[in-house]
């Protein structure tokens, strides 16, 4: 494996300082609650606290982890989700979901996620890759430059005009998206949930790639500037600031690998603190947004911003609810969350009239049954990744899953930096890696494919084009 780019021991060291006084506070901490599901459910986080966190310190010391693995992303939010959270929640004593309880899915459901943490390092650590410790420079092919540039462009507009067209179809003007939601005219796009142009927000994430590439190859910054200003106003309206976060990630990761440098300590922390206030900050608006009342900061404050981050972390309750009546209420599915939701989610409304509604496909019914319509649909609750894995295959799939899954991590790294390297793998991987942070914590399979798939398949289309228009 390329040692170069190592986390160092320095950074290490800092780690298992934070992760010993953070541990010493958890204990203090320990509820006296006469609810055995939480205290129960606390000592086995305070356990997968310790055996996770000092397993994952042990092996980034000895096999040398790069800060852009997409094992180490994958594990941050991951462990963030899983561990860290529940127990800051029960501290806090909010350990209900919108009224329901779900704590006696506690223990079973952190068992289940000790499992899947050493089946995906297990597939990690195990699986061989080949790679060089000599730097490998890209080239650039001046012609083929330009032809990049053009396919990339044209595709972009192609792609924006689309996305357009379900903005307007949805009842916002062009003013409304051009000026972020501060003038025209909006209305509340939630009727339009189950439309049959709802497949159309999928074509806005091809947007990325593409503004990737003109970002790359284009001499024209005002070219670069309109793309990504436009792009990023096809996503703010439509409320989505993980594919903002993907977009930011992605140029980034690309700069940094593309230079084989990687970023200070410093820069690091500056950019987790902005990113949690963008997020914070953009899912204070956003409701309004997308309900056509405009971008609006009136009325934000301190206990906003907690409530607003507390809601992108509470995620982890719908899969306690889950583990907690799956099988004991209700069956296992057995791989149609998995691997038959993906093909109907990708269908269009338009084609197939009588395509199942969201709330009726296998992971979010399965939701409902456990833990009511009003947590999952009246309050938009998520899940984690592993809910859905839980759902399918029980126990043995908690682990078997995993373990292929931090196989393919370590392969993509391979094919895409190593192997394969050039700037279009560059960009391919730069995607992934901001990808994972929405796989993590938005485990729906039949969009994340589908959101990958859109992300990527834009950058061999470019390339094909091109040498096609070379002929």
């Amino acid at each position: 494996m390329d040692s170069r780019h190592k986390i160092k021991n320095s950074s290490i060291l800092e780690i298992i300082i934070l992760f010993i006084l953070l541990g010493i506070y958890f204990i203090a901490k320990f509820p006296q609650n006469y609810d055995k599901n939480i205290t129960h459910g606390y000592m086995w986080l305070l356990i997968s606290y310790y055996l996770i966190g000092s397993s994952f310190i042990c092996f980034m010391y000895i096999f040398k982890f790069d800060l852009f693995d997409l094992i180490v992303i994958f594990f941050v939010f991951d462990f963030l989700c899983l561990v860290i959270a529940p127990i800051s929640f029960i501290i806090l004593d909010k350990t209900d979901a919108h009224g329901v309880y779900i704590m006696d899915g506690c223990v079973r459901g952190t068992i289940i996620h000790i499992i899947s943490y050493f089946g995906i390092m297990l597939g990690w650590i195990t699986t061989r890759i080949k790679c060089s410790d000599k730097k490998n420079k890209l080239q650039n092919n001046i012609n083929m430059n330009t032809r990049y540039v053009v396919v990339a462009f044209i595709l972009w507009i192609i792609f924006f005009s689309i996305s357009l067209i379900y903005h307007f179809k949805s009842g916002k003007s062009m003013l409304y998206v051009l000026t972020l939601g501060i003038a025209g005219n909006g209305i509340d796009d939630s009727v339009f949930s189950n439309s049959s142009l709802k497949f159309l927000i999928n074509v806005s994430y091809s947007l990325i790639p593409l503004w990737l590439l003109i970002m790359y190859f284009s001499k024209n910054t005002l070219l670069k500037v309109i793309t990504g200003f436009l792009s990023f106003c096809i996503y703010m309206i439509g409320g989505h600031r993980f594919i903002i976060v993907v977009m930011a990630i992605a140029l980034i990761l690309s700069f940094y690998l593309k230079e084989d440098k990687r970023p200070s300590k410093k820069l690091i922390i500056i950019a987790l603190i902005g990113f949690i206030i963008f997020s914070v900050i953009l899912g204070y608006v956003r409701g309004g947004i997308r309900s056509g009342n405009g971008f609006n900061l009136s009325g934000i404050s301190f206990e906003s911003f907690l409530e607003v981050l507390e809601s992108n972390f509470d995620i982890y309750k719908t899969y306690y609810g889950v583990v907690a009546d799956i099988p004991k209420n209700y069956l296992h599915t057995y791989g149609t969350a998995i691997f038959l939701d993906p093909f109907i989610y990708v269908i269009p409304r338009a084609i197939w009239h009588s395509k199942p509604a969201v709330e009726n496909m296998t992971l979010l019914e399965t939701m409902i049954n456990c833990v009511g319509s009003n947590v999952i649909i009246g309050n938009g609750m998520s899940t984690v990744w592993l809910t859905e894995i839980y759902i399918d295959f029980g126990y043995i799939g908690a682990f078997t899953i995993p373990f292929i899954i931090g196989q393919l991590m370590k392969k993509i790294k391979e094919v895409c930096c190593y192997r394969r390297k050039s700037i279009f793998s560059i960009f391919i991987y730069s995607i992934i890696y901001g990808t994972i942070m929405q796989i993590v914590t938005r485990g729906y399979t039949a969009m994340n494919v589908w959101m990958l798939f859109f992300l990527i398949y834009p950058i061999p289309l470019v390339l094909l084009l091109s040498k096609k228009l070379k002929k």
